[in-house]
């Protein structure tokens, strides 16, 4: 992830929202089918699918298991552009001091995002440090603080929808399913002539992103517009799109079933991948 306009501790909003057992049988339902293990899978809330709708639904985790396949993927609707001010010249900053472990974490990180094809060797006249910032878990996410870009950046209006119309529109509805984008931002490609100024600076070199990082002020906005245009006509019909997190809801089972085929069906189409652990169904 990177750092946006307020501290280097602190990522953007857009950028904090980054991270989400079966359910118990009543008795006389059957048991819930024993896991394949070829290919993650959402959890299912089996409760909530009526006994003839069972193998509907499992047919269905079949015929879409490639979204759950963990690959990055590439989604082509729209390249990110970072449009600087009319007077705005070229920042270059120098990398910050890390201890002998933090040097270790970013090592491990640059090369994880190399061999994914997420960034590329730079010599652009941007540059920007690697900050990194400390997850509840104890473990260390790998930033770069983007201030300095954000500063001179032209911003986009691009709306994202009001939560609070989000969930006056669900409304009556019976049967919900949440869908999580996998590493979502990634695989958003950044415009060919605006990669230079995406560069970073650490003690193993230089580095420009190829795909969309987090931190850059018109990220959240690429993003959403991508998410709206690969679903179009089924949002406000029978899902709500907030950046990277997906709800289909439905009036009942049956329906829900043709809802999350229609929704996985421009998903995939558009190479988007989700995360099975952070995708609950029914």
């Amino acid at each position: 992830m990177t750092v946006g306009m307020d501290t280097p501790s602190q990522t953007d909003e857009e950028a904090q929202k980054s991270c989400r057992a079966e359910e118990g049988i009543d008795e006389g339902q059957p048991p819930p089918h024993p896991p394949d293990k070829t290919y993650p899978k959402p959890k299912v809330h089996w409760k909530g699918v009526p006994d003839a709708l069972r193998s509907d639904v499992d047919n269905l985790l079949e015929e879409y298991r490639s979204l759950w396949a963990g690959q990055l993927g590439k989604v082509d609707v729209t390249p990110h552009r970072i449009e600087v001010t009319s007077r705005a010249r070229s920042r270059r900053a120098q990398p910050y001091r890390v201890s002998h472990a933090s040097r270790e974490v970013i090592e491990k990180e640059v090369q994880r995002q190399r061999d994914l094809r997420v960034i590329e060797p730079s010599s652009a006249e941007w540059a920007f440090p690697v900050v990194l910032v400390p997850k509840p878990d104890g473990t260390m996410r790998f930033c770069v603080d983007y201030r300095q870009l954000n500063e001179v950046t032209v911003r986009v209006v691009y709306p994202s929808p009001r939560m609070d119309d989000c969930i006056d529109f669900l409304g009556d509805a019976k049967v919900l399913s949440t869908l999580d984008c996998n590493s979502g931002y990634w695989k958003i490609p950044v415009a060919d002539e605006d990669r230079d100024k995406t560069t970073f600076v650490c003690h193993v070199g230089a580095y420009c992103y190829i795909r969309l990082p987090f931190g850059l002020s018109n990220a959240p906005a690429t993003f959403q517009r991508a998410i709206d245009m690969i679903l179009g006509g089924l949002r406000w019909k029978s899902c709500l799109v907030y950046l990277d997190d997906i709800i289909v809801f439905s009036q009942s089972a049956g329906e829900h079933v043709e809802h999350l085929r229609e929704v996985f069906a421009a998903l995939r189409g558009a190479g988007v991948q989700l995360k099975a652990k952070k995708c609950h169904l029914f």
